[in-house]
């Protein structure tokens, strides 16, 4: 009666259930507490949704107790409607055949769409268990499940796209393409896929070839980004010296 039908009970309490986002994987030895193992590997897949119920149980949790000792305080039966709703909510919102960390995206903008509070609280929640902003999920196609990265904070998780490089500054023939001596831009998305925002940060450009080069330094400043939105920065003046055409 203690385990159920898995292999630890569900509880926040790590002395009763440690499982966290590396016990998916095939390989990783079980938390050294009381586990009915069943002989199956991780990746099984009742072992491997055990561990992702055991997170989105700790943000079940986290909404039953993120009010307490505040007025108005959630009721038992407003925190699991809310808690209901989010997953019903989350899974419209996530790709088909989602990953681990898409599927808790998908329950956090849904929470974010009613209330924010409500939003960090579960990605704090899910990062309890490695399932943080930087966490990264096995191949979409994995069997075994290995190649799992934990992360257990919650902060900005930004990331870089190229998005064209134009002789739109001193040009002999605006053909998209820089020719020798021909000046334009670089412009670039800054994407931050958190509940949190990014702040303070700087984007440094480099190339790999030598006739490219930035006559402005090649560190920019980067706005405020806000969770889950992204930003687009005509982000330095670059210039191709003799010998290439860049596009």
């Amino acid at each position: 009666s203690y385990f159920g039908i898995r292999r630890e009970p569900y509880s926040t309490d790590f002395t009763k259930n440690a499982l966290t986002f590396k016990h998916v994987a095939d390989g990783v030895a079980l938390p050294a507490v009381p586990t009915l193992d069943n002989g199956g590997p991780n990746s099984e897949v009742h072992n491997a949704g055990e561990v992702w119920a055991t997170a989105v149980f700790q943000a079940y949790v986290a909404l039953l107790t993120r009010t307490q000792g505040a007025t108005p305080a959630y009721t038992f039966a407003e925190a699991r409607r809310r808690m209901s709703d989010y997953v019903v909510a989350g899974m419209k919102l996530s790709v088909a055949d989602a990953t681990f960390t898409e599927m808790r995206d998908a329950l956090v903008m849904a929470a974010v769409a009613n209330d924010d509070a409500d939003a960090l609280a579960m990605a704090q929640a899910f990062a309890v268990r490695g399932f943080g902003s930087c966490a990264i999920s096995p191949p979409r196609d994995s069997v075994d499940f290995t190649g799992v990265t934990e992360s257990f904070d919650v902060k900005a998780n930004p990331s870089v796209r190229l998005l064209g490089l134009v002789d739109d500054g001193h040009s002999c023939d605006l053909d998209g393409y820089l020719d020798s001596g021909e000046t334009g831009h670089v412009t670039v998305r800054v994407e931050n896929a958190s509940i949190v925002a990014l702040t303070g940060a700087t984007l440094t450009m480099s190339a790999s070839l030598a006739s490219l080069d930035f006559p402005g330094g090649a560190t920019v400043t980067v706005p405020t980004v806000a969770p889950f939105s992204f930003v687009e920065l005509l982000a330095r003046h670059v210039l191709a010296v003799p010998g290439e055409r860049l596009g």
